[in-house]
């Protein structure tokens, strides 16, 4: 399987294109990596719309985190979509139905009830009607923010948990600006990312407690318990592994998917900064766009539902083409 590539491999890609070398007018932060990230805004809108299944995340909420069947939206949910609610009862999820919030009024009641009829978004929050009161949890379905995409500070090539005596660290190779790290627990770059290789998942926050030479040491007893809505951790991910890849805590180095995301990505962004800085055509960023969309429908889009058609209609079933036909003759 082919190496996942990195936000700055995607810079050097999309340099590469435009054929400029000129750093002093195209600058890869300023210019090259805001691009990369608006045509991953782009991407991640289209597929929402058009293959949620691909960025879906699932998340189990306890009933006593609602008021009066009143839940907020989690934190990273992108443009608040919520594609599934179920309610857990005697260890089994059950979904329910979805409605509109100009609804609510012939459902809410003052009374609770021991499993809720439907669920409404409203805002950033959802609720149920009417509020639940015999349930164990709720399990919802939603789409998360994707990226943004930033800089790797390096690739790891050892990891080694904590022991009584010493700190937990990693040992980075290709290193590039780790001079950004610091320990003041009061900056942003005190804490960063452990980075799936090969998916893009943020494995882990963790803040920094030293670095020496190609070596990241990091605390056991972080100051704060989250930074951007992601929980520090005390220790390394028990799934850290060989090639992940360490990051600045505002994201993650590896785009999501591959290819063809990661052409996507590369096409959009030279065709954005030829547009802008180098009096190219804008008309090729809208057809980058089309594409990648034409492509996502093409190749993935509601597949699963055909199949299910094709196994529960009569009509569609080998039996009910028989049928049907006889009955045509």
């Amino acid at each position: 399987m082919a190496r996942s590539v990195t936000t700055r491999g995607l810079v050097e890609a999309v340099r590469s294109l435009i054929d400029e070398a000129n750093e002093a007018e195209i600058d890869d932060v300023l210019d090259i990596l805001p691009s990369i990230n608006r045509g991953l805004d782009d991407a991640a809108d289209i597929l929402s719309r058009k293959y949620p299944d691909a960025l879906i995340r699932s998340k189990e909420i306890s009933l006593s985190e609602g008021e009066d069947g009143l839940f907020k939206m989690p934190s990273d949910a992108f443009q608040e979509r919520l594609e599934k609610v179920e309610t857990k009862l005697n260890g089994y999820y059950h979904e329910i139905k979805r409605i509109d919030y100009r609804d609510i009024t012939l459902y809410d009641t003052p009374q609770s009830v021991a499993t809720p009829y439907y669920y409404a978004v409203i805002g950033q929050d959802f609720k149920l009607v009417p509020p639940p009161t015999n349930i164990e949890a709720l399990r919802i379905w939603y789409i998360p923010e994707v990226g943004p995409l930033v800089p790797e500070f390096g690739r790891i090539t050892h990891a080694n948990p904590a022991t009584e005596s010493s700190l937990a660290y990693i040992r980075l190779t290709d290193m590039q600006d780790v001079d950004e790290l610091t320990t003041d627990e009061t900056s942003l770059d005190a804490y960063v990312n452990i980075i799936d290789g090969r998916t893009g998942r943020i494995k882990a926050t963790m803040q920094i407690a030293n670095v020496v030479n190609s070596q990241v040491f990091f605390t056991a007893t972080p100051k704060r318990a989250s930074v951007e809505g992601r929980a520090i951790s005390s220790t390394l991910p028990s799934d850290i592994a060989i090639d992940d890849y360490l990051c600045p805590v505002e994201g993650t180095c590896i785009p999501p998917m591959r290819s063809p995301l990661t052409n996507f990505l590369i096409a959009y962004a030279s065709a954005e900064i030829k547009a802008v800085k180098l009096e190219g055509d804008p008309g090729v960023v809208l057809q980058h766009l089309s594409r990648f969309e034409e492509r996502v429908e093409k190749t993935w889009t509601r597949r699963e539902q055909s199949l299910r058609v094709g196994k529960s209609s009569k009509v569609w079933s080998p039996r009910g083409r028989s049928i049907w036909n006889r009955g045509q003759s």
